[in-house]
């Protein structure tokens, strides 16, 4: 609906794994150097933020303001998927394979729940359909970013900061688990 011709409609659900992409791999860096909590803390209001712009967009009827704000949510898409890797990292080892399905689970359930509140929403702002739906996406951010305030992780130590790094090369040619056990 905002796009000019059916070739532009795909551009901003394309920024969302085209952001996800680019940022995930500087992310994951950033994050075993420095507290993942700040990490994460700045992709949930990346999140909010584009949320709220696309809910402008959309009520504006702009589509070059839709795709930033749609690259913004992808943005928090690469934040919040080490939210199981950093649950891993801050619970005793007999304690992780229920932390990480309780991570997990809540993403099965927001993958249910998020379609329907995106559902419910359209019409927040009749007579424009789906600035609502966007709103809602910011929201969802804003309250991920409240309960993350209360997230206590543990800070890398000095000899995971320091520790052995492998080469882009050495990881592209690693076996898959499941071939290494055979």
């Amino acid at each position: 609906m905002l796009a000019s011709g059916k070739a532009l409609a795909t551009i901003p659900y394309a920024l969302i794994a085209v952001a996800t992409a680019l940022v995930t791999s500087p992310l994951s860096l950033a994050m075993g150097r420095w507290r993942r909590r700040s990490w994460f803390m700045a992709g949930a209001p990346a999140g909010a933020s584009g949320g709220a712009v696309s809910a402008l967009a959309v009520l504006r009827g702009d589509f070059w303001l839709f795709c930033p704000g749609n690259a913004l949510t992808g943005v928090d898409q690469a934040s919040s998927q080490y939210y199981r890797y950093a649950v891993a990292d801050s619970v005793p080892v007999e304690g992780r394979p229920r932390a990480i399905a309780w991570v997990m689970a809540g993403g099965v359930i927001a993958a249910v729940a998020g379609p329907w509140i995106g559902g419910e929403a359209r019409d927040w702002f009749t007579p424009v359909a789906f600035t609502g739906s966007y709103a809602a996406v910011s929201l969802l951010s804003q309250g991920a970013r409240g309960l993350l305030v209360g997230l206590e992780l543990p800070r890398p130590t000095r000899a995971e900061v320091a520790g052995e790094r492998r080469s882009w090369s050495v990881v592209a040619r690693q076996r898959p688990a499941a071939s290494r056990r055979r």
